[in-house]
């Protein structure tokens, strides 16, 4: 029971996280839509969930009949969306035949059935046919889109969308054989297959959050990372800013409130290059080529690896520069060019540089 509702937790977790960016997107869409049906559906087979529904409605079996209408409606709904997403447009008509005939049938076997007070195959209730229908159409639809799922995933054009697409065919198939598990348990009395009911509903579950998590891994991740990365770098771009004032579009607040609190991180972030840059400009004309040649020194005696020696350096002839400007030393008339030479080709690089240089900095204040 627990993996069953942390799965569920995870795909509630992942539909709010891949809200925003699906909406705008078609191909997103659909698999959004599905995940969250899916969700909903899942959460109205949990016994806790159901007790609630029966308090509120004072009736156990119109609250079956809703929850089997839905999940109905949920699998048609899931293939529908799966064949949008998989571009498979030709076939989506029939659902809107399938489905509201597949929900009358079952509404009118369960009317016609002699009186019952539950809709489950445990007691007496709807006949035979209500439960061939009902797991029939569930088992169908689950197959194929699992098919369309695994089939399409060797099709897409980036890897994190085959990769989605896969683990959402797997969640997919699992729900198949979910429903075989049950029916095996109603025709042999199997306690195996019972057992396995609740465990097989958990990794279904965290095989679907997966499936529509890892398409937009990099957005999910990006805001964490981005703060992380901001939140090393702010003891450096503070002490920038403080020093050269002008360049700075906003005064730092506090580490916490720049970090967290800022209304758009990305944008915050290239800002707090930017200015680092910028203030580089003025600083580097307190530096001349002794002090590049005492940071090289300095950095070789610390053993720091080849690949982290520039932004060791421009830590260090920041620290340097920094502190000549706070005594009130006189600027010199050649700059060191070199100090704003360093650093990478494009946005992501430079950020990368200074988040290193921002480590080096915590170090080399003291020596210079």
């Amino acid at each position: 029971m627990t993996l069953e509702v942390f799965g569920i937790a995870c795909m509630y977790v992942v539909t709010v996280l891949r809200a925003p960016q699906a909406l705008r997107h078609r191909q997103q869409r659909a698999l959004w839509f599905a995940m969250a049906a899916i969700a909903i559906a899942m959460t109205l087979r949990l016994d806790d969930v159901i007790a609630v529904l029966q308090h509120i409605v004072g009736n156990a079996h119109t609250v079956d009949v809703i929850r089997q209408l839905f999940a109905t409606f949920d699998s048609a709904a899931v293939l529908y969306f799966v064949l949008s997403a998989a571009e498979y447009r030709r076939y989506q008509r029939w659902i809107f035949v399938l489905a509201p005939a597949v929900m009358a049938a079952l509404l009118v076997l369960d009317v016609t059935a002699p009186p019952h007070t539950r809709n489950t195959v445990t007691l007496p209730g709807p006949p035979a046919a209500y439960w061939a229908i009902y797991f029939g159409f569930l088992f169908f639809t689950g197959v194929l889109s699992a098919v369309v799922c695994l089939r399409y995933s060797r099709r897409a054009d980036r890897r994190p969308l085959r990769a989605g697409l896969f683990m959402f065919g797997l969640g997919m198939g699992l729900a198949s054989v979910l429903w075989i598990l049950f029916v095996t348990y109603l025709a042999t009395g199997s306690q195996v297959a019972l057992s396995l009911l609740s465990p097989v509903t958990g990794v279904e579950a965290l095989c679907l959050a997966a499936g529509v998590a890892l398409p937009a891994y990099g957005t999910i991740t990006r805001p964490i990372s981005d703060r992380t990365t901001f939140w090393r770098l702010w003891p450096l771009w503070r002490d920038m800013v403080g020093a050269v004032p002008k360049v700075a579009l906003n005064e730092p607040r506090g580490r916490l409130a720049d970090t967290i609190i800022a209304l758009s991180v990305p944008v915050r972030l290239y800002r707090a290059v930017v200015e680092i840059r910028d203030a580089m400009l003025v600083l580097r004309h307190y530096l001349s080529p002794e002090d590049q040649q005492a940071a090289r020194e300095h950095v070789a005696v610390q053993r720091t690896p080849d690949h982290l020696a520039e932004p060791a350096v421009t830590a260090y002839l920041i620290a340097r520069s920094l502190r000549r400007r706070r005594s009130g030393d006189s600027p010199q008339e050649q700059p060191l060019a070199e100090l704003t030479e360093l650093g990478g080709d494009d946005v992501h690089a430079e950020i990368r540089f200074f988040r290193q240089v921002a480590r080096f900095y915590r170090t080399s204040t003291p020596a210079a």
